[in-house]
Protein backbone atom coordinates (compact mmCIF):
# COMPACT_ATOMS: atom_id res chain seq x y z
CA UNK A 1 0.00 0.00 0.00
CA UNK A 2 1.35 3.40 -1.01
CA UNK A 3 1.69 5.99 1.74
CA UNK A 4 1.89 8.92 -0.67
CA UNK A 5 -1.07 11.11 0.28
CA UNK A 6 -2.40 14.60 -0.32
CA UNK A 7 -2.61 16.88 2.70
CA UNK A 8 -3.70 20.46 3.39
CA UNK A 9 -6.25 20.57 0.61
CA UNK A 10 -7.53 24.05 -0.20
CA UNK A 11 -11.35 23.91 0.25
CA UNK A 12 -11.88 25.37 -3.22
CA UNK A 13 -9.04 24.62 -5.69
CA UNK A 14 -7.45 27.43 -7.66
CA UNK A 15 -5.03 27.41 -10.62
CA UNK A 16 -2.73 24.38 -10.38
CA UNK A 17 0.35 26.30 -11.51
CA UNK A 18 0.20 28.30 -8.27
CA UNK A 19 1.01 25.05 -6.39
CA UNK A 20 -1.18 25.88 -3.39
CA UNK A 21 -4.13 23.48 -3.79
CA UNK A 22 -2.54 20.72 -1.68
CA UNK A 23 0.75 19.01 -0.86
CA UNK A 24 1.90 15.49 -1.70
CA UNK A 25 3.81 13.76 1.11
CA UNK A 26 5.27 10.33 1.79
CA UNK A 27 4.16 9.05 5.20
CA UNK A 28 6.16 6.35 7.07
CA UNK A 29 5.34 2.70 6.43
CA UNK A 30 5.14 2.15 10.17
CA UNK A 31 5.40 4.26 13.30
CA UNK A 32 5.83 3.80 17.02
CA UNK A 33 3.01 4.79 19.36
CA UNK A 34 4.17 7.92 21.17
CA UNK A 35 3.03 8.27 24.76
CA UNK A 36 2.95 11.76 26.25
CA UNK A 37 5.30 12.86 28.99
CA UNK A 38 2.53 14.58 30.92
CA UNK A 39 2.02 16.79 33.95
CA UNK A 40 -1.76 16.67 34.33
CA UNK A 41 -3.53 19.68 35.78
CA UNK A 42 -5.17 18.89 39.12
CA UNK A 43 -8.69 19.55 37.85
CA UNK A 44 -8.25 17.66 34.57
CA UNK A 45 -8.77 13.92 34.23
CA UNK A 46 -7.70 11.07 31.99
CA UNK A 47 -10.57 9.10 30.48
CA UNK A 48 -10.71 5.69 28.88
CA UNK A 49 -13.24 6.44 26.15
CA UNK A 50 -12.55 9.15 23.61
CA UNK A 51 -14.36 10.94 20.81
CA UNK A 52 -15.81 9.46 17.64
CA UNK A 53 -12.88 10.61 15.56
CA UNK A 54 -14.46 9.83 12.18
CA UNK A 55 -17.08 12.55 12.84
CA UNK A 56 -14.46 15.32 12.75
CA UNK A 57 -13.12 17.12 9.70
CA UNK A 58 -9.41 17.89 10.06
CA UNK A 59 -6.89 20.27 8.58
CA UNK A 60 -4.47 17.78 7.01
CA UNK A 61 -7.44 16.06 5.40
CA UNK A 62 -9.18 12.76 4.71
CA UNK A 63 -6.13 10.89 3.36
CA UNK A 64 -4.16 11.62 6.50
CA UNK A 65 -7.16 10.66 8.65
CA UNK A 66 -7.38 7.27 6.94
CA UNK A 67 -3.66 6.72 7.44
CA UNK A 68 -3.94 7.45 11.17
CA UNK A 69 -7.02 5.25 11.49
CA UNK A 70 -5.23 2.34 9.81
CA UNK A 71 -2.43 2.60 12.38
CA UNK A 72 -4.97 1.54 15.03
CA UNK A 73 -3.51 3.73 17.77
CA UNK A 74 -5.53 4.38 20.91
CA UNK A 75 -6.12 8.02 21.77
CA UNK A 76 -5.12 9.55 25.08
CA UNK A 77 -8.12 11.47 26.44
CA UNK A 78 -7.88 14.58 28.60
CA UNK A 79 -11.13 16.07 29.89
CA UNK A 80 -12.61 18.69 32.21
CA UNK A 81 -15.90 18.16 34.02
CA UNK A 82 -18.86 20.47 33.51
CA UNK A 83 -18.50 23.85 35.19
CA UNK A 84 -14.83 23.41 36.16
CA UNK A 85 -12.98 26.59 35.17
CA UNK A 86 -9.71 25.94 37.02
CA UNK A 87 -7.11 27.72 34.80
CA UNK A 88 -4.15 25.39 35.44
CA UNK A 89 -2.55 24.02 32.27
CA UNK A 90 -1.80 20.38 31.54
CA UNK A 91 1.80 20.20 30.24
CA UNK A 92 2.75 17.60 27.61
CA UNK A 93 6.13 16.91 26.01
CA UNK A 94 6.63 14.71 22.96
CA UNK A 95 10.17 13.61 22.11
CA UNK A 96 11.33 10.68 19.97
CA UNK A 97 14.24 9.52 17.80
CA UNK A 98 12.20 7.34 15.40
CA UNK A 99 9.05 7.68 13.31
CA UNK A 100 6.29 8.09 15.90
CA UNK A 101 2.65 9.14 16.20
CA UNK A 102 0.58 10.54 19.07
CA UNK A 103 -3.22 10.54 19.14
CA UNK A 104 -5.01 12.84 21.59
CA UNK A 105 -8.62 13.81 22.39
CA UNK A 106 -9.45 16.97 24.35
CA UNK A 107 -12.93 17.14 25.86
CA UNK A 108 -14.35 20.21 27.62
CA UNK A 109 -17.78 19.61 29.12
CA UNK A 110 -20.41 22.34 29.45
CA UNK A 111 -19.14 25.55 31.03
CA UNK A 112 -15.62 24.21 31.64
CA UNK A 113 -12.18 25.52 30.66
CA UNK A 114 -9.53 23.07 29.43
CA UNK A 115 -5.97 24.39 29.05
CA UNK A 116 -3.19 22.31 27.42
CA UNK A 117 0.43 23.12 26.52
CA UNK A 118 2.30 20.75 24.17
CA UNK A 119 6.04 20.99 23.50
CA UNK A 120 7.42 18.99 20.56
CA UNK A 121 11.16 18.38 20.39
CA UNK A 122 13.65 15.88 18.95
CA UNK A 123 12.72 13.60 15.99
CA UNK A 124 16.23 13.67 14.54
CA UNK A 125 16.02 12.24 11.02
CA UNK A 126 12.50 11.03 11.79
CA UNK A 127 8.85 11.85 11.19
CA UNK A 128 6.49 12.88 13.98
CA UNK A 129 2.70 12.81 13.73
CA UNK A 130 0.27 14.49 16.12
CA UNK A 131 -3.45 13.86 15.61
CA UNK A 132 -5.82 15.80 17.88
CA UNK A 133 -9.62 15.98 18.17
CA UNK A 134 -11.25 18.67 20.30
CA UNK A 135 -14.83 18.89 21.54
CA UNK A 136 -16.03 21.99 23.39
CA UNK A 137 -19.56 21.75 24.76
CA UNK A 138 -21.88 24.71 25.38
CA UNK A 139 -20.08 27.67 26.99
CA UNK A 140 -16.85 25.64 27.29
CA UNK A 141 -13.41 26.90 26.24
CA UNK A 142 -10.32 25.01 25.08
CA UNK A 143 -6.98 26.84 25.09
CA UNK A 144 -4.19 24.93 23.33
CA UNK A 145 -0.56 26.08 23.01
CA UNK A 146 1.78 24.12 20.72
CA UNK A 147 5.51 24.78 20.35
CA UNK A 148 7.56 23.03 17.65
CA UNK A 149 11.28 23.15 18.49
CA UNK A 150 12.39 20.11 16.57
CA UNK A 151 15.70 18.81 15.30
CA UNK A 152 16.70 20.51 12.06
CA UNK A 153 16.27 17.19 10.20
CA UNK A 154 12.78 16.46 11.55
CA UNK A 155 9.56 16.09 9.56
CA UNK A 156 6.35 16.79 11.47
CA UNK A 157 2.60 16.63 10.88
CA UNK A 158 0.15 18.34 13.24
CA UNK A 159 -3.50 17.56 12.50
CA UNK A 160 -6.43 19.07 14.42
CA UNK A 161 -10.20 18.77 14.11
CA UNK A 162 -12.49 20.74 16.43
CA UNK A 163 -16.23 21.04 17.12
CA UNK A 164 -17.71 23.99 19.00
CA UNK A 165 -21.18 24.09 20.55
CA UNK A 166 -23.17 27.22 21.46
CA UNK A 167 -20.99 29.95 23.02
CA UNK A 168 -17.98 27.59 23.04
CA UNK A 169 -14.48 28.82 22.26
CA UNK A 170 -11.25 27.42 20.88
CA UNK A 171 -8.01 29.41 21.15
CA UNK A 172 -4.87 27.98 19.54
CA UNK A 173 -1.32 29.34 19.69
CA UNK A 174 1.26 27.63 17.46
CA UNK A 175 4.94 28.58 17.44
CA UNK A 176 7.26 26.98 14.87
CA UNK A 177 10.93 27.48 15.73
CA UNK A 178 12.79 24.66 14.01
CA UNK A 179 12.47 21.43 12.06
CA UNK A 180 12.95 20.66 8.38
CA UNK A 181 9.46 19.96 7.01
CA UNK A 182 6.56 21.15 9.19
CA UNK A 183 2.92 20.64 8.21
CA UNK A 184 0.04 22.16 10.19
CA UNK A 185 -3.67 21.64 9.59
CA UNK A 186 -6.69 22.82 11.60
CA UNK A 187 -10.41 22.71 10.87
CA UNK A 188 -12.79 24.23 13.40
CA UNK A 189 -16.48 23.40 12.93
CA UNK A 190 -18.35 26.28 14.59
CA UNK A 191 -21.70 24.56 14.92
CA UNK A 192 -23.13 26.55 17.83
CA UNK A 193 -24.36 30.13 17.79
CA UNK A 194 -21.93 32.69 19.28
CA UNK A 195 -19.01 30.26 19.18
CA UNK A 196 -15.50 31.75 18.80
CA UNK A 197 -12.30 30.54 17.19
CA UNK A 198 -8.85 32.16 17.36
CA UNK A 199 -5.53 30.97 15.92
CA UNK A 200 -2.25 32.79 16.54
CA UNK A 201 0.71 31.42 14.52
CA UNK A 202 4.33 32.51 14.74
CA UNK A 203 7.05 30.94 12.61
CA UNK A 204 10.74 31.15 11.68
CA UNK A 205 11.98 29.23 8.63
CA UNK A 206 15.63 29.05 7.60
CA UNK A 207 18.02 27.16 5.28
CA UNK A 208 15.91 24.92 2.98
CA UNK A 209 13.15 24.19 5.48
CA UNK A 210 9.47 24.11 4.57
CA UNK A 211 6.29 25.14 6.39
CA UNK A 212 2.89 24.16 4.98
CA UNK A 213 -0.27 25.41 6.72
CA UNK A 214 -4.01 24.88 6.22
CA UNK A 215 -6.49 26.59 8.56
CA UNK A 216 -10.24 26.41 7.96
CA UNK A 217 -13.07 27.96 10.01
CA UNK A 218 -16.47 26.45 9.14
CA UNK A 219 -18.83 29.11 10.52
CA UNK A 220 -22.28 27.52 10.77
CA UNK A 221 -23.92 29.08 13.82
CA UNK A 222 -25.25 32.61 14.02
CA UNK A 223 -23.06 35.35 15.54
CA UNK A 224 -19.91 33.23 15.32
CA UNK A 225 -16.51 34.92 15.23
CA UNK A 226 -13.16 33.65 13.97
CA UNK A 227 -9.67 35.14 13.75
CA UNK A 228 -6.71 33.39 12.11
CA UNK A 229 -3.53 35.43 12.39
CA UNK A 230 -0.08 34.34 11.17
CA UNK A 231 3.24 36.14 11.31
CA UNK A 232 6.81 35.09 10.78
CA UNK A 233 10.08 35.33 8.90
CA UNK A 234 11.80 33.41 6.10
CA UNK A 235 15.54 33.32 5.37
CA UNK A 236 17.95 31.34 3.21
CA UNK A 237 16.06 29.09 0.77
CA UNK A 238 13.11 28.48 3.09
CA UNK A 239 9.60 27.90 1.75
CA UNK A 240 6.22 28.58 3.30
CA UNK A 241 2.65 28.06 2.12
CA UNK A 242 -0.20 29.48 4.19
CA UNK A 243 -3.84 28.71 3.47
CA UNK A 244 -6.41 30.43 5.66
CA UNK A 245 -10.08 29.91 4.80
CA UNK A 246 -13.16 31.48 6.35
CA UNK A 247 -16.23 29.53 5.26
CA UNK A 248 -19.45 31.44 5.93
CA UNK A 249 -22.04 28.66 5.60
CA UNK A 250 -25.67 29.51 4.85
CA UNK A 251 -27.46 30.29 8.11
CA UNK A 252 -24.49 31.85 9.94
CA UNK A 253 -26.08 35.32 9.95
CA UNK A 254 -24.25 38.16 11.72
CA UNK A 255 -20.98 36.22 11.88
CA UNK A 256 -17.51 37.73 11.52
CA UNK A 257 -14.22 36.33 10.30
CA UNK A 258 -10.67 37.51 9.75
CA UNK A 259 -7.54 35.88 8.30
CA UNK A 260 -4.15 37.55 7.85
CA UNK A 261 -0.51 36.62 7.25
CA UNK A 262 2.37 39.00 7.92
CA UNK A 263 5.67 37.78 6.40
CA UNK A 264 9.18 39.18 6.79
CA UNK A 265 11.55 38.10 3.99
CA UNK A 266 15.24 38.05 4.98
CA UNK A 267 16.59 36.59 1.74
CA UNK A 268 15.81 37.00 -1.97
CA UNK A 269 15.84 33.20 -2.35
CA UNK A 270 12.88 32.41 -0.08
CA UNK A 271 9.56 31.22 -1.49
CA UNK A 272 6.36 32.48 0.14
CA UNK A 273 2.83 31.55 -0.87
CA UNK A 274 -0.08 33.07 1.07
CA UNK A 275 -3.70 32.21 0.24
CA UNK A 276 -6.26 34.03 2.42
CA UNK A 277 -9.69 32.87 1.27
CA UNK A 278 -13.29 33.75 2.09
CA UNK A 279 -16.17 31.49 1.01
CA UNK A 280 -19.57 33.07 1.46
CA UNK A 281 -23.04 31.50 1.27
CA UNK A 282 -24.62 33.97 3.72
CA UNK A 283 -25.32 37.64 3.02
CA UNK A 284 -25.24 39.24 6.46
CA UNK A 285 -21.64 38.56 7.47
CA UNK A 286 -18.34 40.45 7.79
CA UNK A 287 -15.14 38.96 6.42
CA UNK A 288 -11.63 40.38 6.22
CA UNK A 289 -8.55 38.83 4.67
CA UNK A 290 -5.12 40.03 3.66
CA UNK A 291 -1.38 39.56 3.63
CA UNK A 292 1.61 41.79 4.27
CA UNK A 293 4.87 40.63 2.70
CA UNK A 294 8.09 42.62 2.76
CA UNK A 295 11.69 43.01 3.87
CA UNK A 296 13.30 45.04 6.64
CA UNK A 297 12.79 48.71 5.77
CA UNK A 298 15.57 51.26 5.33
CA UNK A 299 14.18 53.27 8.24
CA UNK A 300 14.38 50.24 10.53
CA UNK A 301 17.94 49.47 9.43
CA UNK A 302 18.96 53.11 9.99
CA UNK A 303 17.48 52.99 13.50
CA UNK A 304 19.48 49.87 14.40
CA UNK A 305 22.68 51.04 12.67
CA UNK A 306 22.57 54.32 14.57
CA UNK A 307 22.72 52.23 17.74
CA UNK A 308 25.63 50.11 16.57
CA UNK A 309 23.60 47.02 15.65
CA UNK A 310 24.68 45.36 12.36
CA UNK A 311 22.08 44.71 9.65
CA UNK A 312 22.20 40.92 9.99
CA UNK A 313 21.65 41.04 13.76
CA UNK A 314 18.88 43.64 13.36
CA UNK A 315 17.08 41.45 10.82
CA UNK A 316 17.22 38.43 13.10
CA UNK A 317 16.03 40.45 16.10
CA UNK A 318 12.99 41.56 14.10
CA UNK A 319 12.36 37.99 13.01
CA UNK A 320 12.58 36.66 16.58
CA UNK A 321 10.10 39.34 17.65
CA UNK A 322 7.45 37.54 15.56
CA UNK A 323 7.64 34.59 17.96
CA UNK A 324 7.83 36.79 21.01
CA UNK A 325 4.61 38.53 19.98
CA UNK A 326 2.69 35.24 19.82
CA UNK A 327 4.22 33.97 23.06
CA UNK A 328 3.38 37.24 24.79
CA UNK A 329 -0.32 36.70 24.11
CA UNK A 330 -0.46 33.29 25.85
CA UNK A 331 -3.01 33.62 28.65
CA UNK A 332 -1.04 31.76 31.35
CA UNK A 333 1.99 33.43 32.93
CA UNK A 334 3.87 30.19 33.65
CA UNK A 335 3.48 28.84 30.11
CA UNK A 336 4.18 32.27 28.65
CA UNK A 337 7.42 32.71 30.58
CA UNK A 338 8.55 29.18 29.76
CA UNK A 339 8.03 29.77 26.04
CA UNK A 340 9.69 33.18 26.14
CA UNK A 341 12.70 31.88 28.07
CA UNK A 342 13.20 28.56 26.24
CA UNK A 343 12.08 29.44 22.73
CA UNK A 344 11.72 33.19 22.17
CA UNK A 345 14.07 34.36 24.88
CA UNK A 346 15.57 37.80 24.76
CA UNK A 347 19.20 36.79 24.48
CA UNK A 348 22.55 37.75 23.12
CA UNK A 349 23.45 37.85 19.43
CA UNK A 350 24.86 34.33 19.31
CA UNK A 351 21.79 32.81 20.95
CA UNK A 352 19.44 34.53 18.53
CA UNK A 353 21.46 33.30 15.58
CA UNK A 354 21.23 29.74 16.84
CA UNK A 355 17.45 29.95 17.17
CA UNK A 356 16.99 31.38 13.70
CA UNK A 357 19.25 28.78 12.16
CA UNK A 358 17.07 26.06 13.69
CA UNK A 359 19.77 24.53 15.88
CA UNK A 360 19.06 23.16 19.33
Amino acid sequence: MSNVVKINNLPVPTWRWLKVNDKNVQLPDSVNALSPNMNLAKAAEIRENGLSRADYETGLGADFDRYINDLGLKASVIAKKAGDTDPEYTWIKYNADADSAAVLDLVAEEGSVLNVFIYYTGFEGAAGLSDIRIDAAEKATVNLVEVFRLDKTATFYSNIGTKLARKAGFNLSQIVVSGDDINLGVVTDMIGDKSTHNIDLGYLRADESDLDVNYVARQRGKLTESHMMAGGALKGFAKKTFRGTIDFIHGCADSKGEVRDNVLLLSPDTVNRTVPLILCAEENVEGEHGASIGKVSDDELFYFNSRGIPEEVASEMLAASKLEAVAGRINDSRVREYVLSRVCRKCDEEDRKCILDGNE
